[in-house]
């Protein structure tokens, strides 16, 4: 059937001998499942969650598999690393409480993480430092946030942060980019 709900049966059977009897009657058509789902963290060499948002009008859903890369697995959520992959296609099956299914084929785009260089100058006690993201940011991605930890309790959220250390001492500055 073309269309879930109500729909009218006209059964005409015919014997070898040519008898004929027909039957009318009428079939509730279920509705299929609808199948969404989403995606977060799609960059390249880090974990990838997908999460099934799939509805039915019948009731739950309680059947998932997903088929990734030729590997099924079965559950409302998934998480696999990307392994350096530019797109990964893969196909979502659902099936509802009364046995109604759906699956739909996708394919996703894993970006690729921009390359950070750190820099900095003039490293003397007392004087400002000139923090510096060199970023090669291939994919043209936004940059939509910059967290500096400069390993002595401080931080900052500019790109390029000038900082004061009070004290001499090694110091572990660290640089999160966020793209999107």
């Amino acid at each position: 059937f073309e269309n879930s709900g109500w729909n009218d049966l006209h059964i005409i059977a015919t014997s070898e001998e040519g008898c004929v009897t027909q039957h009318r009657d009428s079939l509730y058509v279920n509705p299929k499942p609808i199948v969404q789902f989403e995606a977060s963290q799609l960059c390249n060499n880090f974990p990838i969650s997908l999460v099934d948002n799939s509805t039915s009008p019948n009731g739950n859903i309680n059947l998932w598999t997903w088929s990734v890369n030729s590997t099924v697995y079965n559950s409302p959520t998934l998480t696999f690393d990307s392994q350096g992959a530019e797109s990964i296609n893969f196909n979502l099956f659902i099936q509802d409480e009364i046995g109604c299914s759906a699956q739909e084929n996708y394919t996703i785009d894993i970006l690729s993480a921009p390359n950070v260089v750190i820099s900095s100058d003039n490293y003397c006690l007392g004087s400002l430092t000139q923090f510096i993201a060199n970023i090669d940011n291939t994919q043209n991605t936004n940059i939509s946030s910059y967290q500096w930890n400069f390993g002595d309790n401080t931080t900052s959220n500019l790109p390029n942060p000038l900082h004061f250390y009070a004290l001499a001492n090694e110091f572990n500055v660290t640089l999160n980019i966020t793209t999107g």
